[in-house]
């Protein structure tokens, strides 16, 4: 059951994407997903720092792809 005092999340407020970076070391051969979003880039940065400290990626969903 799900807890009504948790509102569902905004997607559109989170603008980074954190990655593990898993295919570096050939552990997916499948395209990754996020494993977290975050609207702060320095938040994310520690986040990803504390947990994959060699291999992770920060993505800017906000940015324009040419």
């Amino acid at each position: 059951m799900r807890n009504p005092m948790l509102a569902a999340p905004v997607t559109g407020n989170y603008q980074f994407a954190v990655y593990s970076g898993a295919y570096k070391l050939d552990l997916t051969a499948e395209p990754e997903q996020p494993q977290a979003l975050f609207a702060d880039r320095e938040i994310a940065s520690s986040y990803a720092r504390a947990k994959w400290p060699t291999t992770h990626e920060i993505v800017d969903l906000w940015e324009t792809c040419p």
